[in-house]
């Protein structure tokens, strides 16, 4: 059997496996089962097609950058979680990450993956503002930490991201445990006496959480916006 009609046979046989398993739930509305299959696969036809269309705009944006063939383990990883996504947001963002997985000078590390199908569009959203208000030189596009302010302030962030505050901490919370945002943790020499007969004394280092009062931005938060959420370039008029 020719490997297209192999492709078919079992595409036919993963419907009739999904119409059974809805029927056998659905019980007596068993018809429903075929109908809802059809549904599905209608619906995927559909968000693969879109993200073809987001991926060719992205290509025609960056007009001009050498490209070369998406390696396997990020193509096939990227296309099967993109033509899931049902936010045409965070999709957007998917078919920015498979552009840049595809140029010459390529730098997608497959975390990136991860930690984007662990994500909501609000946390892509927080996280792009944290990038936004963290960048000292916003013009330039680089990873190099040494450019990027030390940490901000909640209460600078809270006005700006669109949420609630409950909607905001937990958004906050999400990009903390995917590390692409850190509680910011300063430090301090105090002078310590060790003995108040002499008034001798040493010097010790203080650290200081701030939780979620104060954040900074990571490194693998960077790298994630500067591959997959680039700056939205002005329309020329």
């Amino acid at each position: 059997m020719s490997p297209s009609l192999t492709t078919a046979a079992k595409s036919a046989e993963t419907i009739a496996k999904v119409s059974t398993f809805v029927g056998s739930v659905l019980g007596q509305f068993s018809d429903a089962g075929g109908i809802l299959a059809d549904k599905l696969a209608m619906m995927r036809w559909e968000r693969q097609n879109r993200l073809i269309d987001s991926y060719n705009r992205v290509l025609a944006e960056r007009g001009g950058v050498a490209r070369c063939a998406v390696p396997p383990k990020y193509a096939f990883q990227i296309i099967e979680a993109a033509t899931l996504e049902n936010d045409d947001e965070l999709q957007d963002i998917w078919a920015q990450l498979l552009a840049t997985a595809g140029e010459a000078s390529n730098t997608v590390h497959t975390c990136l993956i991860a930690i984007l199908k662990e994500m909501e569009a609000r946390d892509a959203r927080l996280l792009k503002l944290v990038y936004e208000n963290s960048r000292a030189t916003p013009t330039l596009r680089t990873a190099h930490i040494k450019q990027w302010q030390r940490s901000l302030h909640t209460k600078t962030l809270l006005p700006e991201c669109g949420l609630s505050e409950d909607a905001y901490y937990l958004t906050l919370d999400n990009l903390i445990r995917l590390r692409c945002v850190k509680s910011f943790v300063d430090t301090e020499d105090v002078d310590v006496v060790t003995d108040a007969r002499d008034n001798s004394s040493c010097m010790i280092t203080v650290s200081h959480d701030h939780e979620y009062d104060r954040i900074s931005i990571t490194p693998l938060g960077i790298q994630l916006v500067t591959c997959a959420m680039p700056p939205t370039k002005p329309k020329s008029k």
